[in-house]
């Protein structure tokens, strides 16, 4: 389960290309793809270097219009699809 204090980093195999405020993504070995659109593809970026969700939230809440317990209910949701999917990784 993915927590505030979970260390994670994007899985840097995926293939990616930016399309406009979006980014779509390529898993080359299932053939699976994605989609994220602006601020998943904001957090995307930032996880190029290991981060906690509330390191994220703490940018997030900054950058965009959106309290610390709103941005928490959904980047915790997100960030826990895309790690079981294999888009994110933990850092132990």
């Amino acid at each position: 389960m993915i927590t505030n204090d979970t260390v994670l980093v994007r899985n840097d195999a995926l293939v990616s290309a930016q399309m406009g405020t979006d980014l779509a993504m390529m898993d080359m070995d299932t053939g699976k793809y994605f989609v994220l659109q602006e601020v998943a593809a904001f957090i995307w970026d930032r996880l190029a270097d290991p981060a906690t969700p509330a390191q994220l939230c703490e940018v997030l809440t900054r950058r965009y219009d959106v309290t610390a317990e709103r941005c928490r209910g959904d980047v915790l949701p997100f960030l826990q699809k895309a790690h079981d999917k294999g888009l994110l990784r933990r850092v132990e």
